[in-house]
């Protein structure tokens, strides 16, 4: 977990990513009833003030004083971590992805129904130095997916567009 929080910590701080995940970001339950899309503050399990200055304040994540403070914050919002689960093989390339995609679909659902819930922790696969020392630790290249799994309360619901809404 401490990879995983010294990754996002590092990712934020990199303005192409930053700039980027922000736009996504949805801090009010109004916000994210209108766009239906993004990252709720809710289904992070994240205050709203805590994702609202990591967005906004994203040097605070550096800051010697800060950084350990808000760490621990966000090592608590992660919850008990039972298991760690990966998946590995091709994705990178679109045809791949596609394939990988679909299976993860499928593989999400199921676990739903079984009550089983996970968490990605999608920065130690995109982050170099993490997904590095993934590669080292584990012994296993091209692992594009890592998360938390185990069963929990259902999470709470992203507020999500219609099919109609989506398909082109």
């Amino acid at each position: 977990m401490d990879h995983n929080i010294d990754a996002l910590f590092h990712d934020l701080n990199a303005p192409d990513y930053h700039d980027e995940i922000v736009e996504w970001f949805r801090f009010t339950d109004r916000a994210s009833r209108r766009t239906r899309d993004g990252l709720d503050y809710r289904c992070m399990n994240s205050a709203r003030s805590s994702f609202w200055l990591a967005a906004r304040f994203p040097r605070l994540l550096q800051l010697p004083i800060a950084r350990p403070v808000l760490k621990k914050v966000y090592r608590k919002q992660l919850g008990i971590v039972p298991t760690v689960g990966m998946l590995a093989g091709p994705f990178w390339e679109p045809g791949d992805a596609f394939e990988t995609g679909r299976f993860l679909m499928h593989f999400w659902l199921e676990l739903a129904k079984r009550n089983l819930y996970l968490h990605p922790y999608g920065n130690l696969v995109t982050n170099k130095p993490a997904a590095e020392w993934c590669r080292e630790t584990i012994g296993l290249s091209d692992i594009w997916l890592i998360f938390k799994i185990g069963f929990s309360d259902e999470p709470p619901k992203s507020y999500r567009r219609t099919v109609e809404e989506v398909l082109v």
